[in-house]
């Protein structure tokens, strides 16, 4: 059987052309779509950490082969094909068999994910910052100062008593204070408004659906994944499921793939969709329907409006109704994809001269100093640092959108240096996943149950006679042990 080419323009991206671009060059269109297609040409020649299509990168076996036996739903012609010759068209067997496949792993995955979701952590924030340490000192002091029956004793007589500070009614003594402290009661207002803050972004990205998808994941592909969004207008926080099927990331030794430096998710959006989300004009998604066509289950053809309204369109004129396009509803793939790279931010460096103030001030990278700056002693300093930068490439084409830096960038700290972390985080135990390790047991368990259908199937049936009692034996002598009549019948039939 000859495979079919699972997206566009695939023999291309295997030619090994497409190179990653310097990372620390102008962030510009032609660098994007470099970047994105050095991304895909990694994935389609099965260099990144999923193989392309969607395999697991320790037996090799498809990502939708393992969810169908975990569901217990495994294609039945690999029985047939075993068993008995299947009929090439109909796809069904010769024997005279049921060939239901048997319900063996959802019952022990369903076990295994009722473990794991039902664990839940409670969120603990606590600052770790030498500022943040001092406070939650001072803080503490003072509850033990509280604590302290000559303080106590002392605020009965006076009336006086520090305002701010209460302690809990449970605590009665330093001693309680201590372990109070030990138990991370004492908490900074800024710890409890980002424990706020999660739980609430837990809540607005109904966790509880996505935690399921993340555990069905890790038994069955042994890989999972989640993206984080930050909304740019209102701020808000969620995070959102990344089907492995469609994940496209940088090899990494590490469980978590914290040293990868790209990431993407492939998307399957339909061109009204596309309208909506992208800036691009309609004489852009005209050229992009013109590769999907016949792909993807596209039809081959489509009507092309005309007119002058249809001319304007090709501007961006937002007055031009497109909802009878007949190609509105042709699919075509994204990837939506992120990278760490360095950016230059140069500064010239110097001193004011009429106010002798030390000079710190911004400007384009490729910015240089004019003859009166030089004379003044002035000169420019660059600092490297780290972004995460975003594009969505149409996959198979030349058109992209919504580059630029990605907003709210989360950084992590290391060795003083703060590098930009991706907004796709990914998990992988590294083995095959537990589903893997149950397929050889699968699918022996199902040959035997289809050869005991087939055995009995073929069993001869029982004898059909008319015997006359009243001439036979009260017994039989064989072989010196005496059989009744019944024992002999009941042999027989067996």
């Amino acid at each position: 059987m000859v495979e079919t080419q699972k997206y566009i323009g695939e023999k291309d991206y295997k030619s090994g052309k497409y190179k990653m671009p310097n990372r620390a060059s102008q962030k510009d269109d032609k660098f994007y779509l470099k970047m994105a297609k050095y991304m895909w040409s990694q994935y389609v020649s099965n260099s990144s950490a999923i193989s392309y299509g969607g395999y697991s990168s320790t037996s090799g076996k498809s990502f939708v082969e393992l969810r169908l036996y975990a569901l217990g739903q495994q294609d039945k012609l690999r029985y047939m094909e075993l068993l008995d010759d299947c009929d090439e068209f109909t796809q069904e067997g010769y024997l005279n068999l049921n060939w239901d496949i048997v319900q063996i792993l959802p019952k022990f995955t369903d076990i295994v994910k009722g473990k794991l979701a039902g664990m839940d952590f409670e969120m603990n924030t606590q600052a770790i910052d030498a500022v943040s340490n001092k406070k939650r000192l001072r803080k503490s002091n003072k509850m033990k100062i509280l604590a302290n029956p000559q303080m106590q004793e002392f605020m009965k007589k006076t009336g006086f008593r520090p305002k701010g500070m209460k302690l809990p009614s449970y605590i009665k003594s330093v001693e309680d204070v201590e372990v109070y402290v030990k138990m991370g009661g004492v908490k900074l207002e800024y710890e409890m408004a980002m424990r706020d803050a999660i739980e609430s972004t837990k809540y607005e990205s109904r966790w509880d659906t996505i935690k399921d998808k993340i555990v069905e994941d890790v038994i069955t592909l042994g890989i999972c994944a989640i993206k984080t969004k930050c909304h740019e207008k209102t701020h808000k926080v969620i995070a959102d499921y990344v089907d492995p099927l469609y994940l496209v990331i940088q090899p990494s030794k590490y469980a978590d793939y914290r040293d990868s430096t790209w990431a993407a998710e492939i998307r399957t959006v339909t061109i009204g969709q596309l309208r909506m989300e992208s800036n691009l004009t309609e004489g852009d998604i005209l050229e992009i329907v013109k590769k999907y066509r016949g792909q993807r289950g596209n039809s081959k053809t489509y009507d092309v409006p005309t007119g002058i309204e249809w001319e304007k369109s090709y501007q961006n004129d937002y007055d031009f109704d497109t909802t009878q396009i007949s190609y509105n509803d042709f699919t075509i793939d994204v990837m939506e994809s992120y990278f760490i790279a360095k950016d230059v931010e140069r500064y010239i460096v110097g001193v004011r001269e009429d106010e002798g103030n030390y000079i710190y001030d911004k400007v384009k990278r490729n910015a240089k100093l004019n003859k009166k700056q030089k004379k003044s002693g002035k000169n420019t300093e660059d600092n490297i640092i780290q972004k995460c930068y975003k594009c969505f490439w149409v996959i198979g084409t030349d058109y992209l959108y919504d580059c630029g830096e990605e907003y709210a960038i989360a950084k992590a700290e290391k060795d003083g240096l703060k590098q930009a972390l991706l907004p796709i985080q990914v998990y992988s135990n590294k083995t095959k996943s537990i589903v893997e390790r149950c397929i050889s047991f699968v699918d022996d368990i199902q040959l035997a149950t289809l050869k005991k259908r087939n055995a009995l199937s073929k069993m001869a049936p029982g004898p059909r006679m008319v015997i006359d009692k009243s001439i036979l034996r009260d017994s039989v002598d064989i072989g010196g042990q005496q059989y009744s009549m019944l024992d002999l019948l009941s042999v027989y039939s067996k």
